[in-house]
């Protein structure tokens, strides 16, 4: 008796530490199975708490189905996002819209020769730098003003040929392209004088534009001539701009409209640049005229944007007659041409 009461174990005394409550264990309340349904029942991931709450296998059935073709196409579609994120592909937006009338463009002209050589004594410092530069005279030297200028200017543009000031003394073997030394030191000589009075010495509108037709009409006098503006450009000199949006004082002009494509319905130019007689060689290695399309009210820039036309010279006898004429040998491609490409691409 004795020995039974010593070893009597009380019901409610719990389990000893470190051993497992096999009873616990095996209720359903703790299996996996319920508490991986009392998680999808209570979760509020879309579809999986109607799979497990709906009655009856086939809606069962049919949530399951749902949810998993969702969750496929979400996942396509994210990988597909991804990848393309990592293609870093480009794309270009292109807008057609149908217009019966469109603003016309401006369009710039220059001459390639900045100054007239006939009025070059009017900037005197600017002829005198030129006379420095003529090819007999660039290998003298007489120590003057204008050659400590010159000096100067050379010794800062090679410093601007340094990544460091430091590195002075490395850049005694480097040559100054002499034109580049030419047109910088022009340019600074000119900013000493007026636009007023630079452009007296520059090309004149009535001797470089000998006609211009606008639709077929006359825009060189008369009522189109108020739709050229002359500005001047610090490399062209003079440039006269078709259709600005705006005169010389600033006041607004209308923006004239074109409806079609073509010479006839746009504007045809003759120009005259003047090379036998106004051109400075010291300053102009090629003639011809350099033309720049922009929107109407923006501000020209023809060094950065503008097309160089080089010259053609016109028949005064408008038959022919001044030109060679060779027939194509049958092999040539620009034998046969297509229908109209002779109008539509000709350049006056």
């Amino acid at each position: 008796e004795c020995l039974e009461n010593n070893h009597e174990i009380d019901s409610n005394t719990p389990p000893a530490a470190g051993k497992p409550d096999d009873r616990a264990e095996k209720t359903p309340a703790n299996s996996f199975i319920v508490l991986l349904k009392d998680f999808a029942s209570d979760t509020s991931f879309g579809g999986i708490s109607k799979i497990t709450l709906s009655d009856g296998k086939i809606r069962r059935f049919l949530w399951l189905l749902i949810s998993v073709t969702c969750y496929a196409l979400t996942i396509m579609y994210c990988m597909s996002l991804v990848n393309n994120y990592l293609d870093k592909p480009i794309k270009t937006t292109v807008d057609i819209s149908y217009e019966k009338n469109i603003n016309f463009p401006s369009v710039t002209v220059c001459n390639l020769n900045q100054f007239r050589k006939s009025k070059l004594q009017e900037v005197k410092s600017i002829q005198d730098i030129l006379q420095r530069f003529s090819n007999e005279n660039r290998n003298t030297s007489d120590g003057s003003i204008l050659e400590v200028s010159l000096k100067r200017l050379r010794k800062m543009l090679m410093k601007d040929l340094a990544h460091d000031d430091d590195d002075d003394d490395d850049l005694g073997d480097v040559d100054v392209d002499e034109d580049v030394l030419l047109e910088q030191f022009v340019a600074i000589l000119a900013s000493n004088y007026n636009k007023t009075h630079l452009k007296q010495v520059g090309h004149q509108f009535d001797d470089t534009i000998l006609s211009c037709s606008w639709k077929g009409a006359n825009c060189r006098t008369g009522y189109f001539a108020k739709f050229w503006v002359k500005h001047w450009n610090w490399k062209y000199g003079n440039c006269f701009t078709f259709n600005p949006g705006g005169n010389e004082t600033g006041h607004k002009l209308r923006i004239i409209h074109t409806s079609g494509t073509g010479p006839h319905h746009g504007l045809s130019l003759d120009i005259n640049i003047q090379q036998s007689s106004e051109y400075v060689d010291e300053l102009t290695a090629e003639a011809g005229a350099l033309i720049t399309i922009h929107k109407a009210e923006q501000m020209p820039f023809p060094y950065d944007e503008g097309t160089t036309e080089s010259i053609t010279r016109v028949d005064p006898h408008n038959n022919g007659s001044c030109h060679l004429l060779e027939e194509l040998p049958k092999g040539n491609i620009y034998r046969k041409f297509m229908g109209g490409s002779c109008t539509k691409y000709s350049v006056k």
